[in-house]
């Protein structure tokens, strides 16, 4: 350790500030701060970017899963508004088939009353 440490000033970059880093495991946070307390300058630097680097990989894996849940979060809208569609399509047809079969029996029932009066008026 270097006895000399103590008489030199920490440059503010290399102490962890705790807004920035509120999210940190408190282990990661010691480390951090124990790094910063007794290291050499070389080797407060190297730690602070091991660290940040750490950080920036933890980020970004964050944001794939992000994505992730985002795209399955829109598959699965899709799929439910695909549904949706297709149950009022198939509502459709099915109200349609009705109508048409509606129509046949009225049209047959109209057809049974004018075979009926011709058979009247031709006795």
């Amino acid at each position: 350790m270097n006895t000399f440490s103590s008489q030199y000033k920490q440059h503010p970059s290399l102490l962890p500030e705790l807004k920035g880093m509120q999210n940190l495991s408190e282990g990661l946070l010691k480390a951090v701060r124990k790094a910063a307390e007794t290291a050499e300058p070389e080797s407060k630097l190297h730690t602070h970017t091991r660290i940040l680097n750490e950080i920036e990989t933890l980020r970004t894996q964050w944001q794939a899963k992000v994505k992730a849940k985002q795209q399955l979060t829109f598959t699965a809208d899709q799929a439910s508004t695909m549904k949706s569609f297709t149950d009022t399509i198939t509502t459709i047809n099915k109200n349609r088939e009705n109508q048409i079969l509606g129509l046949q029996q009225k049209i047959e029932h109209l057809h049974r009353q004018v075979t009926t009066l011709n058979l009247k008026v031709s006795s």
